[in-house]
């Protein structure tokens, strides 16, 4: 198991990709750490942890939504979604 500070600098680093809106490598690096977040005691990095899990969550849900409207309009022979902004 690895140590609170380890998990800690994972969960930053994660968190800073995050606000870097590249929430490809974010989720990665949340996947690649999760193993050492699991049980980890520090309340601190818990919180940030799930303040992390949601940012991915909402932003995925953004992601899938603007993805589905695209596909509609496409399937209705609407315009292509670059042009429809």
């Amino acid at each position: 198991m690895a140590s609170g500070r380890l998990v800690g600098v994972g969960a930053r680093g994660a968190k800073q990709i995050a606000a870097q809106d590249d929430i490809h490598r974010a989720t990665d690096v949340l996947l690649q750490h999760f193993h050492q977040f699991v049980g980890i005691a520090c309340q601190g990095v818990v919180d940030d942890l799930l303040v992390l899990v949601v940012h991915i969550a909402r932003t995925w849900a953004v992601q899938c939504r603007q993805f589905a409207v695209a596909l509609c309009l496409q399937v209705q022979g609407g315009p292509e979604p670059d042009q429809a902004r």
